[in-house]
């Protein structure tokens, strides 16, 4: 297993789950192409929130939760 684990937002094995629960993988980073979109992701929530919209799950909340 490689020294740092880099997330890309598609897939992540229970063997890189492992290691960051048992600290065997000493460090996690986000790679450029997922950062992207959840900048992105950011930007949109923001012009939502900004607007005033009502987003059931993203200013309403989940019912129960």
């Amino acid at each position: 297993m490689a020294t740092v684990l880099e997330l890309h937002g598609d897939r992540l094995r229970l063997e890189e789950i492992e290691a960051v629960a048992s600290a065997t993988a000493p460090e996690v980073v986000l790679a450029a192409e997922a950062r992207e979109r959840v900048e992105a992701a950011r930007s949109f929530v923001e012009r939502i929130v900004d607007e005033g919209r009502v987003v059931y799950g993203l200013t309403t909340g989940f019912g129960a939760l």
